[in-house]
Formats: structure tokens, C-alpha cells, sequence
């Protein structure tokens, strides 16, 4: 079989067959009048989220449609937590390779790479990194070493006949360097974010096709050069195609819809994220009278629901939530699990096999010896219930420090509602007890984080709003006396 044969048979295996018949709504989005809004210029904690503005909506074929008259050689899509991203992004490139995308019709080969599964390998160049590494997970597509440098060869002559996918750049192992990088070869080492820096500028595989996606906050670590020629937001489900999704998930969809358009408009708005509406649409069926009106309490809902294990299990997948997302770790090889001491068996309910890991994890030979959890948003929530677990001094060091670092928005958003909104609190009460730290203490920490994000009495900056949102109205009632104003970007609240 022929390098460019393996390659197919890959794209077939990573991508399979993809059915989404409710979309979320794909914009093209206008970038170039918002500034980045760096801690150090007035905003506390976790940088904004800046959203852009929107020009046009489009549907997924049309990702590199020509924008002023030009094709657009790197697209990205950006997107919350559990928007679509993956989804939309497999669905083009089997769109593409099917010859159904009218403008990258001289595409030959098409080639999908989820950024988490990349090997921490600084020996590797860009075509053992993306290729040769992710397709000997199946023997079918393992390369031999002819294949390999026919391969890197095509390449080198064809980059204008490559699409390449890499899905969720914000899960790279290293961080994307904020300066300009160097120009070089194809051969030269590299780490990983600084290879795919490269490739996104153009300095590697000139000419090729490229489709990245990513949260949105990762956007402004690039520079100008690596930075996209063209940015499609995830905007979520439309009225129509929400009560189509709700009921693909064996639920009477109009029914949960009309129900929260009643009680609900806030977490309604919430359920226009796919994932958030597959968790909602869960706890739906076994509690439709008690519905969760923020992202803790209809995360924590649905994990209450999911989970059935020992209190020592609990403290397993919860510290491995932990270490992955200190390290930025999605996937997990065996010897990984057990060197923390946890037996993957244990753990079937949140993780699930077949995934490439990092390097330095001492990969498995089984596809079957590779972890993960479910979903991000599960390891990020499950990531803020360990830290409920830390220790006094450990605690106030990691939600001063680590807590308020971009990566972890969402876990912050997460540790901020089981400790504060006693929606959430109450009904997990039986996961957060025999803490080394009591709940009181990790309210007055987090009260004192609050109140240090308004010093001045405004709040500027989205992501405190979100917090406050999570901490709910016994909290918003308290922060209401310090605060005197709200100034917000337009552009943050689309």
C-alpha cells in the first residue's frame, strides 16, 4: 500500500462516519478590532475572551471560500468549551476528501491530527510528528521507512495538494511562544506548538491547506504571521436546530425547550453548546422538575448522574484530572495511570480507550492502553473537585496562581460554583466531604479573590461576570455593595 493509500485509510479511521444533522451556527469572524486584553493592562486573573465580530454566517463547506478575493490558506475555528469544534472540523475534512468543497478540489491528500495525541518528541520533524507518529497506532497505517521518505518526499514537492487538520490547538503539551519564531526547515527539531507555529506561518510545507481549531483564548498567542487568514466562531444552535438536537438525544426535545424558555432563559441560552445540551438533556431524563440554572450546577448534575464508584475511585479520577491539566494532558498511556497509582479499570465509567499519548508517558504497544476522559469539560470539572480536596496552604497557591492561568477558565468557573452557590454545593455535598481545607475557609479565599477583581469598583472584563454568574445570588448579593460600575467590551458580549 502506498504512502498517500495509508494516509486515506487513517483519515477513514480518525474521522469515520460523521452524522450532525443540527449544526451549530459557523460565522466568519472579523478580528481585526479587538485588542488583547492582557492582565497586565487592567484585568485580573485569567485574560478577557474577546469575541470579534461577526460578518457573515456560512455553512461548513465553505471554511476556505475566498475571503476578499483570495483563498484563505490557514482557516481556524474557534469556539467554546464543548461547541463543535472537533465534530465540524472532522465532517470537512471528509467533505473535502470526498471532493465535495468546490475550492480545494486539488486537494490529494487530507490529513486530521488531534493536537492532544501529539508525542512530546523534540527530535521529531514536522512529517514524523504529524504523520509517521500518529499513523503506527494501527498497523494497518503504520508506515515502513520507504513509505516514510516517499512520503516526506511527496510532501516536499505537493504541500499545495494538503489540507492539514489539527484539532485543538489549545491542547498542546508546550505553550505557543508569544515572539516570532525562526525561520527554518522541515528538518530541523523542533518542540511541538513551535512545529505547528511554523507550519500556521508558512515556513513549513509552503502552500498547504490548513484548518486549526482551538478555544478562543489561544488566538492571541500567535504572531501576526502565524495567526489565520480567516476565523470561523462556533455560535451554537439556532432556535430550530436546538429542539432537532435536543431530541436526537431520546428526549421529548420540545417539551425540555419550552420548559426552560419558561423557568430558564439563562442556562436555555447555555444548552445552545452541544456538549452543554447533551449533559442537560441527561439530567433531563432523570430530574426534569429540578433543572440546574449554571455551568457547575448542570456539569456536577450530570456527574452525579455518570458516576458510580468508591470513594477512593472518586479520589483517583479526580487527581488524574488534576495532573493532566497542571501538565496541559489530555490522554493518558497505562504506565502514566499507574505510576499515580490507579488502576484504568477502575475507572471505565470516565475514560475511555484508543489514543496516542506523549512521549514521555513510555507509550503503550495496545491501542487499548491509551486513556482519556470523555469529554474536556469532564477532566476540567473533575480537575476543580480535587482542588477542593488541597490543603490550606496548597489551595490559596493554586486559586491565587494556577487557577487564574489561561487553560483553566473553565475549571476556575467550575471550582468557583461547587464552593460558593449552594445550588451546587448542597447536592455534592457527599464528594466534598473530609476536606483538608473546610468549605468556609475555601469560600473566604475565594470571597478575597473576588473582591481583589473589582479593587476599583468595576468590573471590566467578561470573565469576572461568568464567575460571578457561577457563584450565584447569595454571592452576587455580597459583591453588589463593592461594586459601582460594569464596563465591558460590546464586542465580549456576542
Amino acid at each position: 500500500m502506498s504512502f498517500l493509500a495509508k494516509t486515506r485509510l487513517h483519515l477513514r479511521n480518525e474521522v469515520g462516519e460523521i452524522k450532525m444533522p443540527a449544526r451549530p451556527t459557523t460565522m466568519v469572524i472579523d478580528m481585526q478590532n479587538s485588542t488583547d486584553a492582557n492582565p497586565e493592562n487592567g484585568s485580573h486573573g485569567a485574560s478577557k475572551t474577546i469575541f470579534g465580530r461577526d460578518v457573515e454566517e456560512i455553512s461548513y463547506v465553505q471554511f476556505h471560500d475566498p475571503l476578499k478575493d483570495e483563498v484563505p490558506r490557514h482557516v481556524m475555528i474557534l469556539g467554546e468549551a464543548g461547541a463543535g469544534k472537533s465534530t465540524i472540523s472532522a465532517m470537512y475534512c471528509s467533505a473535502v476528501a470526498d471532493g465535495n468543497v468546490e475550492t480545494l478540489r486539488s486537494v490529494e491528500l487530507v490529513h486530521y491530527v488531534q493536537a492532544a495525541h501529539l508525542h512530546n518528541n523534540s527530535t521529531a520533524n514536522a512529517f514524523d510528528l504529524l504523520f509517521t507518529e500518529q499513523m503506527t497506532c494501527d498497523p494497518m497505517t503504520e508506515l515502513t521507512e520507504n513509505e516514510r521518505r516517499a512520503g516526506a518526499k511527496w510532501l516536499n514537492q505537493n504541500s499545495g495538494k494538503l489540507l492539514l487538520t489539527i484539532d485543538g490547538l489549545d491542547q498542546c503539551l508546550d505553550n505557543f511562544a508569544v515572539n516570532s519564531l525562526p525561520k527554518t526547515d522541515q528538518q530541523n527539531n523542533s518542540r511541538i506548538s513551535k512545529t505547528i507555529a511554523k507550519i500556521m506561518g508558512g515556513n513549513i510545507w509552503r502552500g498547504a491547506y490548513i484548518l486549526t481549531t482551538s478555544r478562543w483564548n489561544i488566538y492571541w498567542n500567535f504572531t501576526a504571521e502565524q495567526k489565520p487568514n480567516k476565523v470561523i466562531g462556533m455560535r451554537g444552535l439556532d432556535d430550530g436546530n436546538l429542539r432537532l438536537a435536543a431530541s436526537g438525544h431520546s428526549v421529548d426535545g420540545d417539551r425540555m425547550i419550552d420548559q426552560l424558555v419558561d423557568t430558564s432563559p439563562k442556562l436555555l441560552n447555555l444548552c445552545r453548546n452541544p456538549m452543554f445540551l447533551k449533559y442537560m438533556t441527561n439530567v433531563f431524563r432523570t430530574n426534569s422538575e429540578n433543572l440546574p440554572d449554571c455551568i457547575s450546577g448542570l456539569v456536577s448534575a450530570f456527574f452525579r448522574n455518570f458516576f458510580r464508584m468508591s470513594s477512593e475511585k472518586y479520589g483517583d479520577i479526580t487527581r488524574l484530572a488534576y495532573h493532566g491539566m497542571l501538565k496541559n494532558l489530555f490522554v493518558f498511556s497505562r504506565c502514566y495511570l499507574e505510576n499515580l497509582g490507579i488502576n484504568p479499570k477502575d475507572l471505565n465509567d470516565f475514560l475511555s480507550a484508543g489514543a496516542n499519548p506523549e512521549k514521555d508517558q513510555d507509550i503503550a504497544n495496545s491501542f487499548d492502553d491509551i486513556f482519556a476522559f470523555s469529554h474536556q469539560t469532564m477532566q476540567e470539572f473533575c480537575c476543580a473537585l480535587h482542588v477542593a480536596s488541597l490543603d490550606r496552604s496548597n489551595m490559596k497557591r493554586f486559586i491565587s496562581n494556577d487557577l487564574n492561568e489561561n487553560g483553566l477558565e473553565l475549571t476556575r468557573q467550575f471550582f468557583y460554583g461547587l464552593i460558593l452557590n449552594d445550588k451546587v454545593t448542597n447536592p455534592m455535598r457527599k464528594f466534598l466531604t473530609g476536606l483538608k481545607t473546610p468549605i468556609r475557609d475555601c469560600r473566604e479565599m475565594l470571597f478575597e479573590e473576588l473582591f481583589n477583581m473589582v479593587t476599583d469598583g468595576t468590573i471590566r472584563d467578561i470573565s469576572t461576570v461568568r464567575l460571578l454568574y457561577e457563584c450565584g445570588d447569595d454571592t452576587i448579593k455580597k459583591m453588589k455593595q463593592h461594586v459601582q460600575r460594569v464596563t465591558i467590551n460590546s464586542g465580549d458580549l456576542l
